[in-house]
């Protein structure tokens, strides 16, 4: 009897040791969406002469720590790292490498520290101190905008150099950083008051440099001279390779020669032989066809090729033409507008993915019905430099006048002969007259000191460039139901096209701004059937 009361005791005790040994999060009640509060640090805040190794935090409540090693922003950069230790309701950094004499350090801690029930994180938590009798205290603010679509970017790395590097946001390490909050903000506070450089990138990788390659960066063509607080620091950022352009490789594939560049190629001419048949078929490469080489000869050409930021590699090449059993991929074809209206006095355009070497207008025709053809033979056809597009214009109410009538546009097979001796088969498209009273109508008008402005058109979707004008009083009409967006491209070097800046020559992008509408605050204009949007008005200051 005694035993067995003995064990009913243990086996008690042990399952409420086993109880209580248990840790979950409370159950019931309100959800904990309270943030943890700093209550005391070492060193305080803004104090002087600190010389200590060890930045200590402690708040009101348990806290833990999110990859604060990687996370956490120390300006300007320490020499090593420093170890984290977490207490129930302190954190503990030691730093491995003696802080800097008579320098002002801060502390950006993001989201790197929160509490273990939520996750709740402490708002704007920052620590600035000074290893000198003497604390710096201006400011640089800021925002940083996506180049294209000029919207704000969240969580972009922001560098301070000084202007006595000779380093800069791909080659070196900043003295500051910061990061841009879901507005796209900066802050750099308690700065020193000497001249600065500055940058920024999304650094995906982690390394606080711009990889050109693969990362949007960008930069403020102005040295900031910061004897004063500065505010409105607002510059965009994209991805611009600032690799040396070059050739890679040159080989034989197929029956075709083919050069391969390190980088996108914006531009790529022969300078000799001016009679070599060639297509750019992707970013970085040039297909040569054969035409009147013969089998297995080498000719040199000498060839001229730019990348985006306007520089040109001037190179030569051996090239040579073999014999080969692949069959060569199918001769296809777009077709432009795509949509089957016209608007009066509009364009067709075809567009081939390989060069054409021979054309037979007779075998091209408009069908108004069938016994109303109109052969196009005689028509003012025009052609790019490699062949590759054809176009032609026409009023579609020379020949239909009514919206219920269709004007069909053939050609007929073997049309376009390609220089691999393929041809195209029939093609039909009909059109109709676009009816401008039922399509939608976008206008306004753009102040501007400057006449040298282009005022774009783009889908809202994929900001595609739809149409564009010079003129200040703009109208975009015949449009289909949907959303678009008025973009202004201030065209400094009035070269005719927007200009996207040089990191290496400090060229910043040409300005560009966007239509906003204050009332909806959002930059889409939405049309539908019938619709007319007028007073699209953007004030470029």
């Amino acid at each position: 009897m005694i035993k067995r009361y003995s064990l009913y005791i243990g086996s008690v005790i042990l399952l409420t040791l086993a109880s209580c040994a248990r840790v979950s999060s409370p159950t019931g009640g309100d959800e904990d969406e309270i943030p943890p509060t700093l209550i005391r640090s070492v060193p305080e805040p803004n104090q002087l002469n600190y010389h200590g190794d060890v930045i200590m935090l402690e708040f009101d409540e348990m806290v833990q720590t999110n990859q604060i090693e990687s996370n956490l922003i120390i300006t300007p950069k320490i020499e090593g790292s420093f170890r984290t230790k977490v207490n129930k309701t302190t954190v503990t950094l030691t730093f491995q490498e003696p802080l800097k004499d008579s320098t002002t350090y801060s502390l950006n801690f993001g989201n790197t520290i929160q509490d273990i029930t939520n996750r709740n994180v402490p708002p704007n938590l920052s620590l600035s101190f000074s290893t000198g009798d003497y604390l710096d205290s201006l400011r640089i603010t800021g925002s940083i905008v996506d180049l294209y679509s000029q919207d704000p970017i969240e969580d972009v790395l922001v560098t301070l150099y000084s202007d006595e590097d000779t380093t800069n946001i791909l080659n070196g390490s900043a003295s500051y950083y910061t990061k841009t909050d879901t507005a796209g903000l900066f802050t750099f506070n308690n700065l020193p008051s000497k001249n600065f450089r500055i940058y920024a990138v999304e650094d995906e990788n982690g390394n606080s440099k711009a990889d050109s390659d693969g990362e949007a960066y960008g930069f403020y063509p102005d040295t900031l001279k910061l004897n004063s607080n500065i505010n409105n620091v607002n510059f965009s950022i994209q991805k611009l390779n600032t690799k040396d352009l070059r050739l890679i490789s040159g080989r034989h594939f197929a029956t075709y020669y083919e050069l391969t560049f390190n980088k996108a190629v914006d531009s790529f001419k022969l300078v000799n032989p001016a009679t070599a048949v060639y297509n750019q078929i992707t970013p970085d490469k040039i297909r040569f066809y054969q035409t009147t080489e013969a089998i297995g000869d080498t000719t040199q050409m000498i060839f001229e090729a730019t990348d985006s930021l306007s520089v040109t590699l001037l190179d030569t090449a051996n090239y040579y033409f073999s014999e080969s059993e692949i069959e060569p991929k199918a001769l296809s074809t777009e077709i432009f507008p795509k949509t089957s209206s016209l608007k009066p006095n509009q364009e067709i355009r075809l567009r081939f993915d390989k060069p054409i070497k021979d054309f037979l207008p007779d075998s091209a025709f408009y069908y108004i019905d069938s016994t109303n053809i109109v052969s196009l033979k005689n028509t003012a056809f025009a052609w790019n430099y490699n062949r590759t597009e054809i176009t032609w214009p026409i009023n579609i109410t020379d020949y239909i006048t009514e919206p219920q009538q269709t004007l069909k546009l053939q050609l007929r097979p073997q049309t376009f002969i390609s220089y691999d001796l393929d041809t195209t088969k029939l093609i039909e498209k009909p059109f109709t007259i676009a009816n401008k009273d039922e399509a939608a109508i976008i206008r306004g008008s753009v102040t501007s000191t400057s006449d040298n402005i282009i005022v774009q058109l783009l889908n809202a979707s994929n900001l595609n460039v739809i149409s564009e004008t010079t003129n200040k009083q703009f109208v975009f009409d015949y449009l289909p139901a949907g959303k678009y967006m008025v973009r202004v491209i201030e065209d400094l070097n009035q070269n005719g096209k927007w200009d996207i800046g040089n990191i290496l020559t400090n060229t910043p992008p040409e300005p560009v701004t966007f239509y906003f509408d204050t009332y909806y605050k959002t930059s889409e204009i939405e049309v539908r059937k019938f619709w007319e949007r007028d007073k699209i008005d953007i004030l470029l200051r």
